[in-house]
């Protein structure tokens, strides 16, 4: 039966982000905010306003992005999740849907964030793996990385780091890092309370650098201090993964 009190609804959504300019609503630009109003609206036949946790940009993808709306109406869990599935382009997935609290805030209820960026190290990708990793040509320092990596950990400064800074906080402290290697690829998860616009790329790419040769343990170390000029590797936005948004 059909519940006429709206009720405040989350949504779990994972998506491949490789055919999106971000997932903001631009016009005249496919987003994937775009494609999950156009599915809300479809289902209740209305525009749907929601709320988000991330902005990710053109060419990321998540695993765990957050929204919240209002329904009109209600619809079973199963049935809304398998509907909207049904309407959502292939690279688009409803993984989850529950009711929240009515003052529960998918962005200012966020207690952290983690992003996993993936390098592959050697050689040319497989083919279902192109459009998630970062092929790294040239051999590369894995030790110096995780030093560079090691570097983060603590309350740092990422004026230098990230985009778009003027008026916000860049002083951000990084609540835990991590290094993995299997087979070919190498993973960095990095969790953090925000991340300022290209942050986790610029990261990224220095961490590549470092492994390159390319830029010295020393400078990235002064970077983090915001002593220096901005960085110029920018890792490309395949590699990178909203894994994860934990609450408070």
């Amino acid at each position: 039966m059909l519940n006429n009190r709206p009720l405040n609804t989350l949504a779990i959504i994972q998506y491949d982000g490789t055919d999106y300019f971000g997932w903001q609503i631009q016009k005249d630009y496919p987003t994937v905010q775009g494609e999950i109003l156009r599915a809300l609206r479809k289902i209740y036949s209305k525009n749907i306003e929601i709320k988000y946790t991330s902005r990710t940009d053109r060419g990321v993808h998540a695993a765990g992005q957050i929204i919240t709306f209002l329904p009109p109406f209600e619809i079973p869990a199963p049935r809304l999740i398998k509907a909207l599935n049904s309407i959502l382009n292939d690279d688009i997935a409803v993984l989850q849907i529950k009711k929240v609290s009515a003052d529960f805030d998918p962005r200012y209820d966020v207690d952290s964030k983690l992003y996993v960026y993936r390098y592959y190290m050697g050689g040319l990708p497989p083919y279902m793996l192109r459009r998630y990793v970062w092929q790294i040509k040239r051999e590369s320092n894995i030790s110096m990385m995780r030093k560079g990596l090691a570097l983060l950990k603590g309350e740092k400064e990422f004026k230098l780091l990230s985009s778009n800074n003027e008026g916000r906080k860049t002083n951000i402290e990084i609540i835990s890092t991590r290094m993995q290697k299997s087979e070919n690829i190498l993973e960095v998860r990095i969790r953090a309370p925000f991340f300022r616009t290209y942050m986790m790329r610029h990261i990224a790419g220095n961490l590549a650098a470092l492994g390159s040769g390319s830029l010295s343990l020393k400078k990235f170390s002064l970077m983090l201090e915001g002593i220096g000029t901005p960085s110029p590797f920018l890792a490309p936005a395949r590699g990178l993964e909203l894994k994860k948004i934990y609450f408070k």
